[in-house]
């Protein structure tokens, strides 16, 4: 099992991803990015985002969770690329799995392919779900620090 940080878990997935020389001409980034840009895409892009949490409790007092958690990767492969046969969602998902095995990968969901005329591209929602401990850090020190300000 491998500890990971909850409020940083996209960009750990995102980098294990990024090393596998797979998805060099390839994009890999977070959902919702801070800026928009208006254009087709030219290259496949995977859109990874933090989908779910289910953790319990592993030692009382402390910033350590157990449990499983989700992350979405919705794979963007634009129609021109798609025709070609050489890009498809299960080869991106194939080497996915490889980038992020150490994770230890609970399940995957793959949604069926769709064909979007807006975006001009094929688009599969994927899920992973892992298992392991996620350490909440920062997040639950101020939480606790802001609650005993507050009572005193």
């Amino acid at each position: 099992m491998r500890m990971a940080y909850l409020d940083n878990i996209v960009n750990q997935f995102i980098e294990k991803v990024k090393k596998n020389d797979f998805f060099n001409n390839k994009k890999v980034i977070r959902s919702y990015p801070s800026s928009t840009k208006y254009t087709l895409l030219k290259e496949p892009v995977i859109a990874v985002s933090f989908k779910d949490v289910n953790l319990n409790e592993n030692a009382v007092g402390e910033n350590v969770k157990s449990g499983s958690y989700s992350i979405s990767a919705n794979i963007y492969i634009p129609f021109l690329c798609g025709n070609s046969g050489n890009v498809t969602a299960e080869k991106i998902v194939s080497e996915i799995c490889k980038s992020v095995d150490d994770f230890d990968i609970l399940g995957i969901k793959i949604s069926k392919t769709i064909s979007d005329s807006i975006t001009e591209c094929y688009i599969t929602e994927t899920v992973f779900t892992f298992n392991g401990e996620l350490e909440f850090g920062e997040v639950i020190a101020w939480i606790k620090k802001t609650k005993k300000n507050m009572t005193m």
